[in-house]
């Protein structure tokens, strides 16, 4: 996969799109999250519901980046 197109994708799950991705053997793996996401024939599938969540999380609700979006919801009632 190519540095600069990976330099462009960020993880579908981050509400800011802030996040950027890197590459270990047969994922990309959010450097804010940790979610993973599968690379098949070459290419990454970001697709959150195909995603793996790192260990601890059982639900996309219980990531960092959501849990802040719903931080700042609340704030704003």
């Amino acid at each position: 996969m190519d540095a600069r197109f990976l330099d462009t994708l960020r993880c579908p799950v981050d509400p800011e799109r802030a996040a950027t991705l890197h590459r270990d053997r047969e994922h990309l793996e959010c450097d804010g999250c940790g979610v993973r996401y599968p690379i098949k024939n070459g290419l990454p599938v970001l697709i959150a519901d195909d995603a793996d969540l790192p260990p601890g999380c059982d639900r996309r609700l219980d990531l960092p980046c959501q849990q802040r979006l719903a931080a700042r919801r609340k704030q704003k009632k």
